[in-house]
């Protein structure tokens, strides 16, 4: 058996044990833990978990794709205050047609694949996200409010079947947070339609 370090003369011993980690209350402090309280603490980057649980709680109610639609854009104007409408499109033929929406009524029931900012996700197959729709020459003014959008496509075992959209009254009000997490929601909506 090997005998403990000793201490330099005119210093203090050490423990050289590992110190316990300081209990947090895991039914109270989501992973990664921090300090401030939730109403204080910005949210994750990229972080769809909370979208993603009442989804998949809506789905085990219904598969059906429309009622899953009124309850998905439902969540998306609860979880993206910045969003004065958002809207599924469905993908059929060469025509985007209106789905499920929460917001003022739109003009646009249906969109021809090319056509505006939806039809240019479907045609370029990626996903749009503009800024300043002011500037989009392509785009299609559903209300004189709106100044910035993001379209983000669904897939269903590797198709496009529609498109999340999403509208603000805010200029920018969409960046790379807010795609990455409506990704996760859309590619999480496709499987769930591919059942």
């Amino acid at each position: 058996m090997r005998a403990a370090p000793r201490a330099r003369a005119g210093s203090p011993a050490r423990d050289r044990r590992p110190k316990a980690p300081e209990a947090v209350p895991t039914d109270r402090v989501p992973y990664p833990y921090h300090p401030l309280p939730p109403e204080r603490r910005a949210p994750l980057p990229c972080d769809a978990s909370e979208i993603l649980r009442a989804l998949a709680a809506k789905a085990q109610e219904s598969r059906d794709p429309e009622t899953l639609g009124r309850a998905l854009v439902t969540i998306l104007r609860e979880q993206f205050p910045q969003a004065s409408w958002a809207g599924i499109y469905w993908l059929k033929g060469r025509e985007l047609v209106l789905g499920p929406y929460a917001g003022p009524p739109t003009p646009h029931a249906r969109i021809a694949v090319g056509q505006g900012v939806c039809g240019t996700a479907v045609a370029e197959d990626r996903d749009q996200v503009v800024p300043d729709v002011g500037a989009a020459p392509h785009y299609l003014a559903c209300s004189p409010a709106v100044r910035s959008e993001i379209v983000v496509l669904i897939r269903a075992r590797g198709r496009v079947v529609g498109q999340l959209d999403l509208d603000s009254e805010q200029p920018a009000a969409f960046g790379p947070d807010e795609h990455c997490v409506l990704k996760a929601v859309a590619d999480s909506f496709g499987a769930l339609l591919a059942g």
